[in-house]
C-alpha cells in the first residue's frame, strides 16, 4: 500500500475506528521501541477523563517512572487551514486536559520516591485525523497553541503533536502495519469504498440478522450470529434479583444493565453505549452538559433506544384518593423529553454520527421503581394518560421477563435433548 492511499484511507475513518487505530500504533511503537528491563501498561482514560483517551506507563524497574497521556481528538481539516479561524483546542479537549492535570498533581502528591523511583515529567499527546496539511501548520500553528495552553495552566509536561500526516510521513510502516491489525482485530466490521473521486472508511452495519445457523448464499458473508446461553442466563437472573434486594444505587443498577443488557432488555440489542456526554448546553432547557445513562442499537429497527435509569423506589403517590405518579417520576419523565429534544438536533446527530451512532428517532424508556401499589386498571390508566412518548419500566417487569426467557429457553432445550 502506497503512502497516498494509507493516508487516504486513515483520513476517512469513524471517530470510533480511529480511536482503535490510534491505541494500535502507539501500543505498536512502543512495544517496538521498548528498552530492556523497560515495561510498559496502557490503560483506558475514557470514563474518569472522557472519550478517545488513554495513558502508558513507562517503568523501569525502581530507577524511573513516566506517564504518556493521549487524547484522541478528530477535527474539520478546515478549522486549521484557514489562519482566520484556525483553532485546535476547542473546550471538551481543553477541560479532559485540565482532568489529567488534575490527576498527575494527585498522583504526584501521593509518590514515594524511596520505593517507586524517580517520576519523569509527563508527556501529553493529541492525535487528530488531520490529513494533507503542511509541516508550517503543525509547528506553527498547532504546537505553539497547545504548549501555550500548558502553560496557562502551569503544567509542566512535554507536548506533542500527532496525525495522519505524521504517521505515514515520519513511520510508514508502522502506520500500515496498525492499520492491517486493526482490520483483523476490530470486533465489528469495516466498510471500505475506494473510487476515483474519493475514499471512504465506516463501520458496516448488517442490514438483516440470524438467530443461529451457517450463513446461506443468498446472504452477505458478513452476519452476526446470536447464540442464546442458558446457563449464563440464569446466572444473570440470581444477581439481578440479589441486586435489587439490597437497596441499590443508580450506578449499581447502572452497571449491571450495561454488562447483562441482553439478557436484560432482549436480544434485538446489538450494541451498548453508556456514560454518553451531550456537550452542547445551548441546546438544552437547564443550559447544561447532560450525560445519557445507557443507549440500545436495536438492530431489529435500525434504531437507538434511550434509557433513563432511576432507583427501584415509590412509584405512585395518591391525592384525593386519585392515584398519580409520584412527582419524581414526573420529573424524570420530563428529563427524557428534554433529551429527546436534543437528540433532534441536527448538530447532536452530527456529533454522535461521528462515534457511528446513527440513529432517527430513538424510543424513550423509563426503568424505574417496583410494582406500584395500585391495582392493574389503575395503573394502566395513569400510564396512558402520561403518554405514549416514554415507556414505563418496572424492575419487577424486567425481572419477570428475564425469568420467561429462561423458562422458555430451558423447555426448548429440554425438548431437544428429548
Amino acid at each position: 500500500m502506497n503512502k497516498e492511499t494509507l493516508r487516504d484511507l486513515l483520513g476517512s475513518l469513524s471517530w470510533r475506528v480511529f480511536s482503535a487505530y490510534v491505541r494500535e500504533l502507539f501500543s505498536l511503537r512502543h512495544a517496538a521501541s521498548g528498552e530492556d528491563g523497560v515495561s510498559i501498561t496502557t490503560a483506558d482514560l475514557s470514563r474518569p477523563i472522557g472519550d478517545g483517551t488513554f495513558e502508558q506507563c513507562f517503568r523501569r524497574r525502581l530507577e524511573t517512572c513516566g506517564f504518556h497521556a493521549v487524547f484522541v481528538h478528530p477535527l474539520p481539516i478546515e478549522l486549521l487551514t484557514d489562519p482566520r479561524t484556525a483553532q485546535l483546542l476547542d473546550p471538551v479537549l481543553t477541560k479532559k486536559i485540565e482532568k489529567y492535570r488534575r490527576r498527575s498533581q494527585r498522583r504526584e502528591a501521593s509518590w514515594y520516591f524511596p520505593s517507586m523511583g524517580g517520576l519523569a515529567m509527563d508527556q501529553l499527546s493529541i492525535v487528530s485525523n488531520a490529513h494533507g496539511l503542511s509541516e508550517a501548520v503543525y509547528m506553527n500553528k498547532v504546537l505553539p497553541e497547545f504548549e501555550n495552553l500548558l502553560e496557562r495552566m502551569e503544567y509542566l509536561a512535554v507536548a506533542e503533536i500527532g496525525s495522519v500526516d505524521s504517521f505515514v510521513d515520519l513511520a510508514p510502516e508502522d502506520a500500515a502495519t496498525a492499520f492491517d491489525s486493526l482490520i483483523r482485530k476490530h470486533k465489528g466490521g469495516l466498510d471500505i469504498s475506494l473510487s476515483e473521486e474519493r475514499v471512504e472508511v465506516s463501520e458496516a452495519v448488517p442490514g438483516k440478522y440470524i438467530t443461529s445457523g451457517a450463513v446461506g448464499p443468498d446472504l452477505d458473508v458478513y452476519e452476526p450470529v446470536f447464540a442464546h446461553g442458558v446457563r449464563h442466563d440464569v446466572d444473570a437472573v440470581v444477581e439481578f434479583e440479589h441486586l435489587l434486594n439490597s437497596n441499590p444505587s443508580e450506578r449499581q443498577i447502572e452497571a449491571f444493565l450495561v454488562a447483562h443488557y441482553k439478557e436484560v432488555f432482549g436480544f434485538k440489542y446489538d450494541r451498548v453505549e453508556t456514560q454518553l456526554w451531550l456537550h452542547v448546553p445551548e441546546l438544552d432547557i437547564g443550559r447544561r452538559s447532560r450525560r445519557l445513562d445507557v443507549f440500545l442499537r436495536n438492530s431489529v429497527e435500525n434504531d437507538w433506544d434511550l434509557f433513563e435509569v432511576k432507583r427501584p423506589v415509590r412509584l405512585t403517590r395518591t391525592s384525593r384518593d386519585v392515584p398519580a405518579l409520584a412527582a419524581h417520576v414526573v420529573s424524570a419523565i420530563q428529563q427524557l423529553r428534554n433529551y429527546a429534544a436534543i437528540l433532534s438536533q441536527n448538530r447532536v446527530r452530527e456529533l454522535l454520527r461521528a462515534r457511528g451512532i446513527h440513529y432517527c428517532e430513538p424510543s424513550l424508556h423509563l426503568v424505574v421503581g417496583r410494582d406500584p401499589e395500585v391495582s392493574t386498571e389503575q395503573w394502566r390508566w395513569i400510564k396512558a394518560t402520561n403518554g405514549s412518548q416514554v415507556k414505563l419500566l418496572t424492575y419487577t417487569n424486567l425481572l419477570d421477563e428475564m425469568k420467561a426467557r429462561v423458562r422458555y429457553y430451558s423447555q426448548t432445550l429440554a425438548t431437544k435433548d428429548d
